[in-house]
This record gives structure tokens, sequence and C-alpha cells, in this order.
């Protein structure tokens, strides 16, 4: 009955956004309606009119660009007011952190997510720390500049294409608030608003999120999971994983455990992990898939059973993430031990070397490097 009102929550939830999102493009498919009447474009020439066209839509995707910067934005002022230090800001593949005190651009693209701000946390005492503001700081930045942006729409009406923009600003701006800060569950997660209220009922989903923050934390300063407390690492029971912040605690101890090298167990969490996909991310459920399919060729599994692994969805998802160190490592195995194509294991590589260069987690590379070359040696003996 639980599972089945989750379902329900997730349903209604994406329903809710959708409609959001037509909302939003109705408001600014009526202004940009207005603004072309009142540049008469039906008596310009074709092409013009399709390059002014072309460029409203683009000023329509700058402006939720925009929002989502001042969203994430949100967030770290949110978080400063509220005992936390700054960890990380990142606006697609772009991601500045603090690292050896120094603030340094790196990139990190990862599916589904267009930006993310991670702080600090303050220390947590009796099982707690401030989370409310931190988690509904992003919704309030974009309600505040939606309404900010209303306003500079009213009153530059004689500069017609600014005040058409800071109309887009408004509406996005509006929209994202409404998206991120009421309650919803979309799909297997919770959005920002969910999470404010749903954190405080729940200490195992609290203690989570504090731990995931101080992972990243330690991984910004170069630290190695396998180094990292192991306390951080234990998981509830499943029945209390029903909350996705928790359930992405189970992904970390298998990040934890590839880091250790005990491939047995970190196989075992996987298969469990698995089998309840409606708790995890998909990014989570598609790395997942990725060691999956990593220890079934370093184990030596059959053919088929690695086929069976290595699906056409899989393979999608490694192309879109082709440039993440994990799923690199596990395509040079998949080349290596699989396919017996050493000209495609140099190329991914290469690919591999070029992402060292701008990958903000140094201690990940490390383990990486490590996994890298125990596939070499299995495939110099599986030659042999």
């Amino acid at each position: 009955m639980k599972k089945n009102k989750k379902k329900r929550a997730g349903r209604w939830g994406r329903l809710l956004v959708s409609l959001c999102f037509v909302v939003i493009g109705a408001f600014c498919g009526v202004w940009i309606a207005q603004f072309l009447e009142e540049t008469q474009l039906s008596g310009r020439p074709v092409l013009e009119q399709v390059l002014l066209v072309a460029l409203l839509l683009f000023l329509l995707y700058v402006a939720m660009l925009l929002q989502i910067i001042l969203h994430e934005a949100g967030h770290l002022v949110a978080g400063l007011l509220t005992g936390y230090r700054f960890g990380s800001f990142r606006v697609g593949g772009w991601m500045w952190l603090r690292t050896d005190g120094k603030l340094r651009c790196r990139r990190l693209s990862l599916l589904g997510t267009g930006g993310q701000c991670l702080m600090i946390p303050p220390e947590m005492r009796d099982g707690k720390f401030p989370y409310v503001l931190y988690n509904l700081g992003g919704s309030l930045m974009n309600l505040l500049t939606g309404a900010l942006f209303l306003l500079l729409h009213g009153l530059l009406r004689g500069l017609p294409a600014v005040s058409l923009f800071c109309a887009m600003l408004s509406a996005t701006g509006f929209g994202f608030a409404l998206i991120n800060g009421i309650p919803l569950r979309l799909g297997a997660i919770n959005n920002d608003g969910c999470n404010a209220r749903e954190l405080g009922k729940d200490p195992e989903a609290l203690r989570s999120l504090w731990v995931q923050l101080k992972i990243t934390e330690q991984a910004a300063r170069g630290g190695r999971l396998r180094d990292m407390p192991e306390a951080w690492f234990a998981l509830p029971a499943w029945e209390q994983m029903d909350n996705s912040m928790t359930a992405a605690l189970a992904v970390f101890r298998v990040n934890w455990l590839m880091d250790r090298h005990q491939f047995v167990e970190a196989k075992d969490l996987i298969d469990e992990i698995l089998e309840r996909p409606n708790r995890v991310l998909g990014l989570h459920q598609g790395l997942l898939q990725c060691e999956q399919l990593f220890l079934a060729l370093m184990a030596g599994e059959d053919q088929a059973r690695i086929d069976a692994i290595c699906t056409r969805g899989l393979q999608k998802f490694m192309r879109q993430m082709r440039r993440y160190p994990s799923v690199i490592r596990t395509g040079y195995a998949y080349a290596r031990l699989r396919l017996r194509d050493s000209q495609l294991a140099d190329r991914l590589l290469e690919q591999f070397q070029h992402c060292e260069r701008t990958y903000p987690y140094q201690g990940d590379l490390e383990g990486e490097r490590e996994l890298l070359e125990l596939v070499k040696v299995r495939a110099e003996e599986t030659a042999g």
C-alpha cells in the first residue's frame, strides 16, 4: 500500500511539473506573439522572420539557464546564512570548487542535472543540523527574482526586447520556484520542497544528506573513499530506504567497496539495489549497471551473462556519460576482455587521460587508475 502511494505521488509530481512547463510556455508564447505583432514581423522577409523567431527561442533558453544559475545561487546564499561553507558550484558541465585553499574550475557533466550547489554542512548535534533553508534557498531565489523581473517587465515597456526578456525571466523564475518549492515526489526522488518537509521526519535521510555532503567535501580535497570513516557508509535496513536520499547512501557504499577492491561484497550490494530500481536515481541506476558489467567482466562470467547486462539501454547511458571516469573504465574493460579490441581500448585510455586534466576529484581518479591496472592484468591472464 505504501509503495503504491509513493508511485501515485511520483506520477502526480511529474504531471504537475509538465503542467507547469506548459503554463510557462503559454505565458512566454503570448508575450512573444505580442512582441512579434508590435515589430510587424509579417511584413518582413521570410529569412528575417525565421531568424527573429529563432533568436526569441534562444532568449527563452538563456532565461531558463539564468534561472538555473540563480536557483543554485539561492542554495549557496541560504547555506552560508545557516552555517554551511562553500563546497562546489556547478552549472551544466562547468564546476567551480575549493581545493587546496583555491577556487578552481573543472568539468563534470551528470546526466539529468542542469546544475548543483554542494555545501559543507556544520557538524551534527543530537543527530540534527540546519537543512530547511538550504533546501528551500533555490526556490526562494527563483521566487524573488521572478517578482523582480516581472516588475522590470512593466517598467521597461519602452524597450520591447528588454521587456520581453524580463518577462521570460519572470515566467521561468516563478515556474522553477513552484516546481522545486511545492513538495513533490518526482519519480523516485523528492524535490527541494519535499526534502525540506520530509527530512525532519526521517533521521536516516537527514544523516544520509549530511554524510553525502561530507563525502563530497573530502573528495574535493583529494580524499579516497576507502580512507573515509566506515561509519559513514553504514546502511540502515532496506525498509528504511524508501527515501531516495537514504537509498543514495547504498550507492556510495558500493563505490566505497569498489575503492577497497571488495568486489564480491560490491556485486552482492549492486544486485540488491537493482532489485529495487525505483528507490535510486536513474543516474545511479546507470552507474551501478556499469559496475555490474565491470565486475562480470573481471570475474570471467560467460558471454551470455555479459551480453545480458550490456543492454542497449546501458550502451546508450555509457555514450551519454562517456566522459565519466568509471564509465570510461568499464568501457575499457569491455573492449579488452569482451571485444578483444586493442585499438578501442587504447582510444578509451586516451579519453581517460583527457578526463584526468579536468575531473574535479583526484582521489576518485587514483582509484580508477588502480582498477584500470587490474583490467590490464586480467587481460594478460586471459590472453595467456
